[in-house]
């Protein structure tokens, strides 16, 4: 074969093998990049499909557990949800909000959604009727509350501005106010408006300062605070149940081993839900005491759909598997063991792994 001819196929034949080898090349790139878009679309279905199971029991409870279903709500936006879910979730936030009263959540959550001038209008007055705030004090405390959400502490101006608002407002507001604070972490800016407070009652002002000194394990500042009220005659049966609530805790905090007393006595007092949580914590003080059989003399009164905290739900099926036998509740501890695992010096969750290792 002729040199020249040679020289011609072997550019040929180079050419074609660059050829091939780039189209393998691209072959394999476009293939990773289908199979990487197929994994992203998949992740993304299952992230939408975990937020409208959070938003499908949300809308379900609504209705019997608000404060649950705001939470599921909030869970659902943050897992993802398709556009018209997202949309939907904001507005049922809102309108959900609006209903109990938490208003500074619901004007929150307005703010994420388009809307007309008259819905906000609306709140607005729902506010001035509900909160006596004017519409200018709720934005400032709107603006001052964002600036607690970062964490950060208030200012001795944001404390003045609140001050101020903290007076202009009902005794609705101031009682929002504190939950609020509460949720934030900042109890000691409710105890300081409270006791500053001329509109507040004495025992109320008393409660609100005993509960941030319990919520901080200092049961002698705490008893000091609920001694000026003790001995009044004139208290309402929700400030006698609240105070009996706090003597229990304080009773824990000091392991005098008279809380379940003190949490039954205030279960007298209350009424629904708030009766039905006094209950259960009377019987946890007593089955840490190992009163196991009276404690679930009072756990079979308790429904537990209407207990929201999850660690009194385990209570609850603990006592039930370990004095009663519960099949069901069994059944839930062991639905749960690998959790239970996890948790360690829980008092609970080592009660619940026993009773699963003494039924096997």
């Amino acid at each position: 074969m002729p040199a020249l001819i040679r020289a011609v196929l072997a550019e040929h034949m180079k050419k074609d093998g660059n050829f091939f080898s780039m189209t393998f090349r691209n072959f394999a790139i476009k293939k990773t990049c289908v199979l990487l878009l197929i994994l992203l679309v998949t992740f993304v279905q299952g992230l939408h499909a975990n937020g409208r199971a959070l938003f499908e029991e949300a809308y379900r409870i609504e209705k019997t557990r608000p404060e649950r279903a705001a939470v599921l709500y909030r869970q659902a936006l943050d897992a993802g949800l398709t556009a018209d879910l997202n949309k939907a979730a904001r507005w049922r936030l809102y309108f959900l909000c609006r209903s109990q009263g938490w208003y500074l959540e619901a004007y929150e959550t307005l703010k994420t959604v388009s809307h007309k001038a008259s819905i906000e209008d609306s709140l607005m007055d729902d506010i001035k009727s509900q909160w006596g705030l004017r519409r200018q004090s709720f934005l400032n405390y709107a603006k001052i509350a964002r600036s607690f959400k970062k964490g950060r502490s208030p200012s001795e101006s944001d404390l003045s501005a609140l001050r101020a608002i903290y007076g202009e407002g009902s005794n609705r507001f101031r009682a929002d106010l504190d939950r609020w604070l509460k949720e934030q972490g900042q109890e000691a800016v409710s105890v300081q408006l409270a006791s500053g407070d001329k509109n507040l009652s004495d025992a109320e002002a008393a409660i609100r300062t005993a509960s941030y000194f319990v919520d901080r394990n200092d049961p002698g500042k705490a008893r000091e605070a609920l001694e000026s009220v003790l001995t009044s005659d004139r208290l309402s049966r929700d400030e006698r149940m609240r105070i009996l609530y706090l003597l229990g805790r304080l009773e824990r905090l000091t392991d005098d081993g008279e809380s379940a007393v003190y949490f039954r006595m205030a279960a007298n007092y209350g009424s629904g839900n708030e009766r039905q949580r006094q209950m259960a914590l009377a019987a946890f003080s007593l089955y840490r005491d190992g009163l196991s059989e009276q404690a679930s003399q009072l756990t079979v009164h308790i429904d537990a759909t209407v207990i929201d905290d999850a660690g009194m739900k385990l209570f609850l099926d603990v006592v039930a598997a370990d004095v009663r036998e519960d099949a069901d509740a069994l059944a839930r501890l062991r639905a749960r063991e690998k959790d239970l695992r996890k948790q360690r010096n829980s008092f609970l969750a080592e009660r619940a792994l026993m009773i699963l290792e003494r039924r096997r």
